[in-house]
């Protein structure tokens, strides 16, 4: 199989990597940067996604599927930023903090268990 510069595990290896100087430097330049680079990660996720989604989606489903797509994606935010919010108040801002990053991990793996096929992804082609 072809190697693709933008894979699947090169964006969450270049988010986990952006992720963790922000915890760790003091300056406020290399937040700026880390954050930077994790900004650029998240784009490249979200390329990645949505060219599968064009990719895997038989032709004629594919408006509908893009259409239900780009509605869960646009009402994703603010339903998690209600979430975060109304578990900050009724947990307190570091344990919903530590909460949403274990719910986060639990429902990755159970998502990798449950559909291995988008886990096994190398590279966009056909």
């Amino acid at each position: 199989m072809e190697e693709c510069l933008f894979s699947v595990n090169n964006a969450f290896e270049a988010s986990e990597s952006a992720i963790k100087p922000i915890y760790n430097l003091a300056g406020k330049g290399d937040r700026i940067l880390a954050l930077v680079v994790l900004g650029a990660a998240d784009v490249i996720s979200v390329v990645i996604r949505s060219s599968l989604v064009q990719i895997e989606t038989p032709d004629e489903m594919r408006g509908r599927v893009s259409a239900v797509n780009s509605m869960f994606i646009g009402t994703s935010n603010q339903l998690g930023e209600f979430e975060s919010g109304a578990s900050a108040a009724l947990f307190g801002t570091v344990p919903a903090v530590l909460i949403g990053g274990i719910g986060t991990i639990i429902v990755v793996l159970l998502w990798m268990r449950l559909f291995p096929k988008p886990a096994q992804i190398d590279a966009l082609q056909r």
